[in-house]
């Protein structure tokens, strides 16, 4: 006989339960564009932006002055520029842009990164190259192929840790530390990480009048609901992390920052995801990527794409499964966006 006391089934209740809401997937036609708007608003709400921006209303907008340049590098193909942004008042981040020698279109990208020592790791040039990160440091490729490249970093992320907090155990980054002393004040980790991209994306428009936005693993989490809340991009990429909420992050462990209180009363994931219509989408997936599964990662895509259909917009959502685990695919993130800013 089967333990009796298990919590098992009561939490696919409580999942059944908080996806009764309505969605994009199947409501009327008459009703998908306002309840697109609906969700959005109710997503902007769930991240606390409101709250975030009605405690400092002055941050809301972007300002040249939030950044303030410390160095700049000459490599092979390309400049990097590292300032220090302040973004909201007393959050003081690395920020870099990689500057290609040759631009070769007007367009740029906003990079978010994901989870590892830091975004440091993603300025190691070439030659000093000792081991190849996760990341496959994207920016420094797609500055090479032609792209400026901006990127902060995160909140909680690398050096941008909490010294008034005393773990245990260091768990590599201040996720647990950061989100449960902003949520106890009424606020959510990803919101600031959002407000933090919509930042990067303005600084993005500075050197071009085109913007992408891509993100890896956590990052791709940021660009997911980044990309749903703007409007101004060309097109986002989601790497390594479009799958289900119930087949990735409530199936195994992951980082606290995963998590956003009532997100799901939005909807399943692909539901976030299908906000970003009619923003031409690329996810990328590795075959045997163990946190994001690829099996649930083609379900997403697939449901993304219905609800584009909606909108007329389909064939704008597209998807790369490759032969690895959790990493950056750079050649086939590059070639999206060789081929969309050709076609804009």
């Amino acid at each position: 006989m089967g333990n009796v006391f298990e919590t098992d089934n009561f939490l696919k209740n409580v999942y059944a339960k908080a996806l009764e809401c309505e969605s994009l997937a199947n409501c009327g036609q008459d009703r998908v564009a306002s309840l697109l708007e609906e969700k959005r608003n109710a997503l902007f709400h769930a991240l606390a932006l409101d709250k975030l921006y009605e405690m400092f209303p002055a941050y809301k907008e972007f300002r040249a002055d939030m950044f303030t340049l410390q160095k700049e590098e000459k490599f092979d193909g390309y400049t990097l520029l590292r300032y220090h942004s302040e973004t909201l008042p007393g959050l003081v981040a690395p920020f870099y842009v990689y500057k290609p020698d040759v631009q070769k279109t007007d367009a740029a990208v906003a990079f978010c990164c994901g989870h590892g020592n830091g975004a440091e790791e993603y300025t190691v040039p070439d030659d000093q190259i000792t081991e190849e990160f996760y990341h496959r440091r994207f920016p420094i490729r797609a500055a090479k192929a032609g792209y400026p490249v901006c990127m902060s970093e995160f909140m909680a992320f690398g050096p941008m840790r909490k010294t008034e907090f005393k773990p245990q155990y260091d768990m590599g980054t201040d996720c647990y530390a950061d989100m449960t002393f902003l949520q106890e004040c009424g606020l959510t980790l990803l919101g600031v990480r959002v407000h933090q991209t919509f930042m990067t994306i303005a600084f993005a428009k500075t050197l071009a009048s085109k913007t992408y936005l891509a993100g890896i693993s956590g990052g791709g989490q940021v660009t997911t609901m980044t990309s749903a809340l703007c409007r101004e991009l060309v097109g986002a990429c989601v790497m390594g992390y479009a799958n289900s909420f119930k087949g990735s992050v409530l199936a195994m462990h992951h980082c606290i920052c995963n998590f956003v209180p009532g997100l799901m009363g939005i909807g399943e994931e692909f539901e976030i995801l299908g906000l970003s219509a009619p923003t031409p989408l690329l996810f990328t997936s590795g075959d045997v990527d163990e946190i994001f599964p690829v099996d649930s990662a083609r379900e997403c895509c697939e449901a993304v794409r219905g609800i584009y259909d909606r909108f007329g917009a389909g064939k704008a959502v597209e998807q790369v499964v490759f032969a690895g685990e959790h990493v950056v695919h750079p050649a086939s993130v590059i070639e999206w966006l060789d081929r969309l800013t050709c076609q804009a």
